[in-house]
């Protein structure tokens, strides 16, 4: 997920400070949680410095101009990081990266699904970061080998999920350095023999372009690694696969307040269709005589167009020469992981998944993510808002929410998420494809709940809400800028992001192929695929595989719940029925297991936003009941 770099100058013949600033400010994009630079001069001489710190204030601190810009111009390696975290907190210095071990140091961009099966196999520490068990297994193995690329080949067909690497060992009193990656994001330059690295393409051309310097660059293509060495021709070597691993993610470890909280159990008694299971009280819902409300007696089946149709379409992007001709927006949800594994071996596409990450993107959705990357060879970017402030927003409007409930104010609590787009079409134009798939869309998704509370009624967007009628986008506006008048809590830092959020989502215009449209949703099929080919997670907890890749559904489906009686399982089991994909009694019993508590990604967010979960539920569970 982070940003890695490095610049190999053995001759010396790099103008390496400015270099090294740029690669650090542009390479922030991916992660901002903590950034690091190492610096190696002659061998045996080299200087460590990281931080829990942005990019920009690692640049500025007094830290780094007296330890490392100094020494940086006759140096003869630089590398660093800009860390997103996701396996340790920042806050511990040895999490953040570089990494120094006994006879190396690495950078590593990725997630390694099975280090604690790992670290137990290797005898270390299990609460060690995945980084940092990758970086001790390697350094175990260059000793019994002797060589360290020998070592890093060993070590890839022990790993699922990612790993893109800069590692920099001593061999023969010289300085060598491996560039590795299984999933291919990974760049390089080379100039007379000097090299310069990254994690992305265009950071790399908007590198060389400000220091003027002309350079072929080079993607390392997945499943390989390159050894270079001063004054020594370029050892190119092939990893072993990555496997598939079924360790699961360590849920959080909910505290005893927290696990007291319990849906209402007169929920259990709210009327329903007799036919779908809606309940009584959804937002302009009706019933007949037999008891069968106005959305079944509507429903018309989903049209889908057909997968010849989509073949051809893509048809004329495809290409034999291994660059990329489409984007995939990618979460690591179910509907876009399989949406990958459909590109890839279905269309036979070379995408580039391109994920947001605003701030609630879980420890599951990350893991099964990498699973995918990793065996499919696909290169990610990632683009991370500046979490500690997304965070800090949604505290702000949960706050300002709790001081006057409205339920059609829940959505805001996630208006962050609503950028995707903004970024998907920003890289579309820094890679020049043409070509974005999206895995939004699904009709069987439809909530139209959600927009009832706010007034709209009918909404028929075709699985798209960018295709909401231009009078229904404007009710949703006048009611959102009401609510804002009557609750001026919500005039906060994050009123910028939600009103950019509400021009990507429904007033720019985006030109994307949305895969659902045309291929029709087999429950069975799809989990069983992601499950047997890539080892992918559900949560752990109730069996969930629905948004389960985000970590604020737990949350918001315990207050719709709670206050309202039924959650978005509910109506997205409903279509199902109706599109007799689904019998309402196994529909019944599915929702009574999805709509429990998940306490552990209750836990994770509350932490992530910095409030005090059971206090917030307590306020929830006194909020009036609508049934």
């Amino acid at each position: 997920m982070c940003g890695i770099f490095g610049v190999i100058d053995f001759e010396r013949k790099l103008d390496k400070l400015p270099i090294l600033s740029d690669l650090l400010l542009i390479s922030s994009r991916r992660g901002s949680d903590a950034s690091g630079v190492s610096i190696f001069g002659d061998l045996g001489n080299d200087i460590l410095l990281k931080q829990p710190v942005k990019a920009s204030a690692l640049l500025n601190s007094k830290s780094f101009k007296e330890k490392i810009e100094p020494r940086v111009a006759d140096s003869l390696i630089v590398m660093g990081q800009t860390r997103l975290a996701t396996n340790g907190s920042p806050q511990i210095p040895t999490n953040n990266q570089p990494i120094r071990v006994k006879n190396s140091q690495l950078v590593h961009n990725g997630i390694v699904v099975n280090s604690r099966e790992l670290a137990a196999k290797y005898g270390l520490v299990e609460d060690m970061s995945d980084s940092r068990v990758l970086a001790a297994i390697i350094e175990i193995e260059s000793g019994k080998s002797g060589d360290i690329y020998k070592a890093i080949q060993k070590v890839s067909g022990m790993l699922a999920g990612t790993i893109n690497l800069i590692v920099v060992t001593k061999k023969n009193k010289q300085y060598v350095v491996n560039l590795v990656t299984n999933n291919g994001s990974l760049y390089w330059a080379e100039y007379k023999g000097s090299y310069i690295v990254a994690s992305e393409k265009h950071f790399l051309n908007n590198v060389c372009q400000k220091n003027d310097l002309n350079l072929k660059i080079n993607r390392l293509y997945p499943g390989s690694g390159v050894e270079l060495q001063s004054k020594q021709p370029i050892k190119k070597y092939r990893l072993l696969p990555p496997i598939i691993s079924r360790e699961r993610a360590v849920l959080c470890k909910p505290g005893d307040n927290l696990l007291v909280h319990q849906l209402d159990n007169r929920i259990e008694t709210i009327k329903r269709c007799k036919k779908c299971i809606l309940p009584v009280n959804t937002p302009f819902i009706s019933f007949d005589e037999k008891g069968v409300c106005n959305y079944c007696r509507e429903h018309q089946k989903i049209s889908y167009g057909s997968e010849q149709k989509l073949k051809k379409l893509v048809k004329k992007y495809q290409n034999k020469k291994g660059k990329p001709n489409c984007i995939l927006a990618f979460s690591g949800g179910r509907d876009s992981a399989y949406g990958l594994h459909y590109l890839v071996k279905e269309l036979g596409m070379n995408p580039v998944a391109v994920t947001f990450d605003w701030g609630m993107v879980s420890d599951i959705g990350r893991r099964n993510q990498a699973r995918l990357l990793s065996i499919l060879g696909v290169e990610q970017i990632v683009v991370s808002a500046d979490l500690d402030k997304v965070r800090n927003d949604i505290r702000k409007n949960l706050l300002a929410w709790l001081r006057k409930p409205d339920l059609g104010m829940v959505p805001l609590l996630m208006q962050a998420d609503k950028i995707t787009e903004y970024y998907v079409d920003k890289i579309k134009k820094e890679l020049g494809v043409d070509l974005v798939f999206f895995c939004r869309g699904n009709e069987l998704e439809r909530e139209e709940f959600k927009a009832g509370y706010c007034g709209i009624k009918n909404a028929d967007p075709g699985g798209v809400i960018h295709n909401y009628a231009v009078i229904d986008k404007l009710r949703l506006l006048f009611y959102y800028v009401r609510q804002f008048i009557l609750n001026p809590a919500y005039l906060n830092s994050s009123l910028w992001s939600s009103f950019l959020g509400y021009l990507v989502t429904y007033v720019i215009p985006h030109n994307y192929v949305y895969l659902w449209h045309y291929v029709k949703w087999d429950e069975k099929k799809i989990l069983k695929t992601l499950y047997d080919k890539y080892g992918w997670e559900d949560d752990g907890e109730t069996g969930m595989t629905w948004r389960i890749d985000d970590g604020s559904p737990a949350f918001y489906n315990y207050l719709y719940g709670q206050i309202q009686g039924f959650t978005e399982n509910d109506s997205f089991r409903s279509r199902q029925i109706r599109e007799g994909l689904l019998t309402r009694k196994a529909a019944l019993k599915i929702v009574a297991r999805e709509n429990k508590p998940r306490y552990s990604a209750l836990q994770w967010y509350f932490e992530k936003i910095g409030l005090n979960g059971s206090k917030v539920l307590s306020i929830i569970d006194s909020v009036k009941k609508r049934y």
